[in-house]
């Protein structure tokens, strides 16, 4: 009888660990879905409703802030910038590590990004160009030889633009990633 009942308690415990864990991956679900553009946070009440989410600028009602969420396998934080009740930026910090760096330029792809521009230094590299010059493999094979030409920490600025799949366009929204060996740094404006 005890057997059982160890059993009947130890299946319990593992339900609710499970359900723990899926009610807080559930609710930060929305990350995913904001940046891929599925879900507008356009005003502050919207900001407000979700969950975590806290008034951290110096002004008030003028930043909001949420603290490690996860973004598709990595924890960020995230500082959305109102003006006039409406989000008109927002800034996704991750620490720099290799996995952090890689997987969010993965995610991006993902979420219907793709890329347009990276500066390092005073060098450039702009995609759309090099495959009008080389076509689409040797532009690929370039850019990979562009992006090791530095070490990975070495300071990198990766503009991205979301394609309007209905339009078969590149969207006028971008998003400019940047990197330091320390922190890397998303930056999503919103026009105005």
């Amino acid at each position: 009888m005890s057997m059982k009942f160890g059993a009947v308690l130890l299946l319990l415990l593992s339900n609710v660990i499970f359900l723990s864990n899926l009610a807080h991956s559930a609710s930060y679900h929305w990350v995913n879905s904001y940046i891929s553009g599925q879900t507008s946070l356009a005003n502050r009440p919207q900001l407000l409703a979700l969950p975590d989410v806290f008034d951290c600028g110096e002004q008030e009602f003028v930043e909001y802030c949420v603290f490690e969420v996860n973004y598709r396998g990595v924890d960020v934080d995230i500082r959305f910038v109102t003006k006039d009740d409406k989000v008109i930026k927002s800034i996704i910090t991750a620490p720099f590590t290799t996995h952090a760096y890689s997987q969010l330029q993965t995610n991006l792809r993902v979420d219907g990004y793709q890329l347009a521009e990276v500066k390092m230094g005073s060098l450039h590299f702009n995609i759309q160009e090099q495959v009008e010059l080389h076509g689409m493999l040797t532009a690929d094979q370039k850019l990979i030889k562009f992006l090791n030409s530095a070490p990975i920490q070495e300071s990198k600025l990766f503009t991205w633009v979301r394609k309007n799949e209905i339009q078969n366009t590149l969207a006028t929204e971008t998003l400019s990633m940047t990197s330091d060996g320390t922190e890397i740094v998303m930056l999503l404006s919103t026009a105005q």
